[in-house]
């Protein structure tokens, strides 16, 4: 997930969600099903039990075609919640990206739609 951040306030009506096609320690690029308009982002990855932010300068942003986009981003820095705040809006939005919380919420949907068959 990413979205637009200026290093204080974050974007987050203009949140999205993308591909990882490439990471590095420096960099990562990101394959998205639109244009993306801002110039720094903050990136949020699921890893093991919990969501990790960084900071980013986005470096390339081209059409990939098929209406898709590639989008280039130099990682600045590895942001820690209890110093940035507004970064914390983001966690309710990134438990989407657990595996496990996503099962789970297929199998509750799974089971209600099972009980209210004739």
């Amino acid at each position: 997930m990413l979205a637009p951040y200026d290093g204080v306030e974050v974007r987050v009506d203009e949140l999205t969600h993308a591909v990882t096609k490439d990471v590095s320690s420096q960099g990562l690029a990101l394959v998205l099903p639109q244009p993306f308009r801002a110039e720094q982002v903050v990136v949020g990855f699921w890893s093991e039990s919990h969501t990790h932010f960084v900071s980013g300068q986005v470096r390339q942003n081209v059409p990939l075609g098929g209406g898709f986009w590639q989008l280039g981003v130099e990682l600045t820095a590895l942001l820690d919640l209890s110093e940035h705040p507004d970064i914390k809006r983001l966690v309710p939005l990134a438990l989407r990206l657990d595996p496990l919380v996503n099962r789970q919420a297929l199998n509750a949907a799974q089971r209600v739609l099972q009980s209210s068959r004739p």
